[in-house]
């Protein structure tokens, strides 16, 4: 299974994935840096799902509804992109904390490239850690 977060990172994951046999999850809102438009590579066959997450927070059902289809991904080979309205960012954390193990996600980090975290135990329960500690103002 394959994460991508962020319109750049995804673009890469979309043009390099062609042969990938797992399930991969592209979650992007349009923008790189908060207002600069990006031409997505090709998304042919994927399911294209729309979701709603504030700038700078995780809302909760945007929380569940990735973990749900992280679930449903690892059972099942699915290629799904994710659209945001709002922004995609903070994403990566309920990414991380709700991958299998093994399984990968990449996240960008800007003006540096990107992240690539290799999912196991201790790293998806820090993530879940870490979304806890949120100040309640940033998860929805």
């Amino acid at each position: 299974m394959l994460v991508c977060v962020g319109d750049v990172v995804s673009s890469y994951c979309s043009r390099l994935t062609l042969d990938f046999d797992g399930s991969i999850i592209l979650i992007v809102d349009g923008k790189t840096r908060r207002h600069t438009s990006i031409k997505m590579g090709d998304t042919h066959g994927f399911h294209e799902i729309l979701l709603t997450n504030k700038p700078g927070t995780v809302e909760a059902e945007a929380y569940r509804m990735l973990c749900d289809l992280i679930r449903r991904a690892s059972k099942h080979r699915l290629r799904v992109k994710i659209v945001v309205s709002g922004e995609e960012d903070m994403l990566a954390l309920p990414s991380i904390a709700c991958a299998p193990e093994g399984g990968i996600v990449v996240y960008g980090v800007p003006g540096r490239g990107a992240t690539i975290i290799i999912v196991n135990r201790s790293i998806s329960r820090d993530a879940q850690s870490r979304f806890l500690m949120l100040r309640p103002s940033l998860c929805g």
